[in-house]
């Protein structure tokens, strides 16, 4: 009898162990997808900042546009395209992005970087150049803490981040971008489709410990009553 309850014990236990096991594995990361567009060209001025998307309980951030002589109504400008991300006006009249002041003439005016950060841990996953305006080639870098990816352009792609690129919850990432325009013209280019999984919690590795307690208990109290038969 003794027997029979302790194996029936160690047989719970194992069980249980299994569950437990298989509930903590790393589950299955759902993709999230920013894809920062809208039917009509927008522009964004300093009220509308920072820009936010929340998307399957996540809300990404872009602020703080960086570049120079931006009109004060077109600090972020949106598309069916996406986000632009970068601009030079390279003193031509042919404007990009909504960067237009409507002074007349040339325009000087550029953006050549953003801050972008998520109210939740993530990896970045990949991206899509969508608009590549008046180009021959340019790069993306982001930079979030330790890690940092560099991407050189020269169309219309999707670009993958290497595995691991982790971004803690509200960490800026800082994006520089740049451009080489072919002629005394302007450029730019747009991103959308930003997409990101989020990070696992610890929780589930302290049910672990919640429940492997409970389980020797119970293999404890089985031992015991097999005592009280004896």
């Amino acid at each position: 009898m003794k027997t029979t309850t302790q194996n029936f014990a160690s047989l719970l236990l194992g069980s249980i162990g299994s569950f437990v096991l298989a509930t903590v594995s790393t589950p299955a990361q759902s993709a999230t997808i920013f894809n920062f567009s809208t039917p009509t060209v927008v522009n964004y001025d300093s009220s509308a900042l920072p820009l936010t998307s929340t998307v399957d309980g996540i809300t990404g951030f872009a602020n703080t546009p960086v570049g120079t002589n931006q009109p004060a109504s077109s600090l972020f400008n949106t598309s069916e395209f996406g986000l632009c991300v970068f601009y030079n006006n390279n003193g031509s009249s042919t404007r990009r992005c909504g960067s237009t002041n409507g002074n007349g003439g040339t325009d000087n005016s550029t953006l050549t970087g953003l801050t972008a950060s998520f109210d939740k841990s993530v990896f970045l996953k990949s991206f899509e150049i969508t608009q590549w305006q008046n180009l021959t080639s340019g790069t993306i870098n982001f930079e979030a803490g330790s890690s940092s990816q560099l991407f050189n352009l020269t169309g219309i792609s999707t670009k993958t981040f290497s595995t691991g690129f982790k971004v803690d919850a509200n960490t800026p990432i800082l994006i520089t971008t740049t451009g080489v325009i072919p002629d005394s013209n302007s450029g730019a280019f747009r991103i959308t489709a930003f997409t990101v999984e989020d990070v696992p919690g610890p929780l589930p590795i302290l049910a672990v410990g919640a429940a492997y307690g409970w389980s020797r208990k119970l293999k404890n109290k089985s031992g015991t009553s097999a005592k009280r038969v004896y």
